[in-house]
């Protein structure tokens, strides 16, 4: 196959830089606007009609360090009350018996969602010797189950989960069969204490359902890296709210790290040159099941 025009849609110019040098002979062009997510992408080739036969592939695997080293942050934080102690540091307040924790080694969590991200998560858990739920949309066949995930569960036994699980994590995409997926009264069906960490779309859940699941007690903590709508408005009542965590949508790591640009690269990298050579390409998204 001759060498595909390649058009980078990323805001740093080492990206360019670095598939440049590892393709000399790709005609490369930089297109300096970062673009989030697969439901972005796929709204814009399913709207299309000038090519049917696009193949969109995903980033199956750069974000999974990052986001599980914010996962675990999290799960640390919230497990030795320094939420808590922070606040009682504003108030000059010194008192401790509010904040004993339950050994991790006796806690279970749960992840939502187990591609890359889900599986580095669970394997970064095993270290803490947590016991591992992973909730997948269909079964796994024995010879593709990780051997850091515990308990594996579909989409119908979500409160199962629930109920099992000190610890939340989504990391599910947004698509029709996820969006609203934790909203109502779901998370009353949580452990008492329970709390939930969403890293994969805001719109698995809403405001409303994580104000009522905080204020009844069906959670201890909600921790909020993603949002919806996002950026989350300066109206909203969660950045008052008692047991709100919230992060800027960061969890996937600073762009201008030369150690995620390098990754990501490799990458696309890996990607051309299977392409180029009629190999099948790694991580294509589904349409219909939009990731």
């Amino acid at each position: 196959m001759s060498s595909p025009k390649v058009i980078i849609c990323y805001c740093k110019k080492e990206m360019s830089a670095i598939i440049q040098g590892e393709l000399p002979g790709a005609d490369v062009e930089l297109f300096t606007k970062p673009l989030s997510g697969v439901e972005t992408i796929m709204k814009a080739v399913t709207d299309s009609e000038v090519n049917t036969d696009i193949i969109v592939t995903r980033n199956g695997e750069t974000f999974a360090k990052s986001m599980s080293e914010h996962i675990l942050s999290l799960i640390l934080a919230s497990n030795r009350g320094l939420y808590k102690c922070n606040d009682q540091q504003r108030q000059a307040v010194y008192k401790r018996h509010n904040l004993l924790a339950k050994p991790l080694s006796l806690s279970s969590v749960g992840i939502l969602g187990l591609g890359c991200i889900g599986r580095e998560t669970a394997r970064r858990c095993k270290v803490f010797e947590l016991k591992v739920w992973g909730m997948t949309r269909g079964a796994v066949a024995e010879d593709k189950k990780s051997p850091y995930v515990d308990e594996y569960r579909t989409m119908s036994d979500l409160h199962e989960m629930l109920s099992e699980c000190d610890y939340i994590v989504n990391i599910l995409p947004s698509t029709a069969v996820t969006r609203g997926l934790l909203a109502g009264d779901v998370f009353s069906h949580c452990k008492r204490g329970a709390t939930f960490i969403n890293v994969g779309r805001g719109d698995i859940t809403d405001e409303e359902s994580v104000l009522k699941a905080l204020r009844n007690k069906w959670l201890q903590y909600a921790a909020l890296d993603v949002h919806n709508p996002e950026p989350l408005p300066e109206s909203s009542p969660l950045w008052s709210e008692p047991g709100v965590i919230i992060t800027p949508h960061m969890s996937g790591g600073h762009i201008s790290n030369q150690g995620f640009v390098q990754d990501r690269a490799d990458m696309f990298v890996k990607q051309y040159r299977r392409y180029v050579n009629n190999q099948p390409l790694e991580y294509v998204v589904d349409e219909d099941r939009g990731y």
